[in-house]
């Protein structure tokens, strides 16, 4: 996922705002999954941790959704 990325950026595939965006939904998707692993331990925890990581990453990339269409 990151080398798709990073490769689309080098070929220009993307502006730069884009990239800067798909890069904080990358970093805020992984601080949710290290939430996750840190909580593990409690089962019933880590699925509603996980059903509220998926709830706030949907809502968040249709915001990224939304703001790429929008700056082309």
């Amino acid at each position: 996922m990151h080398s798709f990325l990073f490769n689309t950026f080098l070929r220009g595939g993307i502006s730069s705002s884009s990239f800067s965006f798909s890069l904080i939904f990358l970093i805020f998707f992984n601080a949710c999954i290290a939430n996750m692993v840190i909580h593990k331990v409690f089962f019933v925890g880590l699925l509603t941790d996980f059903n509220n990581c998926l709830a706030v990453s949907r809502s968040f990339k249709a915001v990224l959704q939304i703001l790429l269409i929008s700056s082309f």
